[in-house]
């Protein structure tokens, strides 16, 4: 049986994340993990839009991160953009941009999808606790709370 290789990219509103991992056959091993400042959100335009320094800066990450999912031979992928493209009025010009320049799909997120998966990442230190808690996912441009309950 082949091992699958999967990976996520994370567009946040300072930062890029590309992690890889190969599904063995009763876990995961990570291949590859790689975080990039590109400052996406940091000094919008006037008019609420991503500067053209800040696009550039986060396409030229994403063509690196292209050419790691040939590298590493990824099967699937899962690319996702948070509050930055949140933020600005014209996310689908980035998104079409980054698509053209990279090959790479990008799906803006909702702060509830966010936190899900926030919540999804933490399952097995979940399972420890068997209690009520809260997650706190701070980011660059949002925070997400998460509240679960175990028992």
């Amino acid at each position: 049986m082949k091992n699958i290789v999967f990976a996520a990219i994370d567009i946040g509103s300072y930062n890029c994340r590309l992690t890889i991992v190969k599904k063995l056959k009763d876990s995961y091993k990570i291949i590859h993990n790689f975080s990039y400042g590109t400052n996406l959100i940091k000094n919008l335009s006037f008019n609420n839009e991503f500067t053209d320094q800040n696009t550039l800066k986060t396409i030229n990450c994403l063509k690196n991160f292209s050419t790691k999912l040939l590298k590493y031979n990824v099967d699937k992928y899962r690319c996702i953009a948070t509050e930055a493209c949140r933020q600005v009025i014209n996310p689908d010009f980035f998104i079409k941009k980054v698509k053209n320049e990279t090959g790479i799909n990008v799906e803006v997120i909702s702060s509830h999808e966010e936190a899900r998966l926030s919540l999804k990442s933490c399952k097995k230190y979940l399972k420890k606790i068997k209690e009520r808690g809260i997650i706190f996912d701070i980011g660059g441009g949002s925070t997400e709370l998460t509240f679960f309950d175990e028992s």
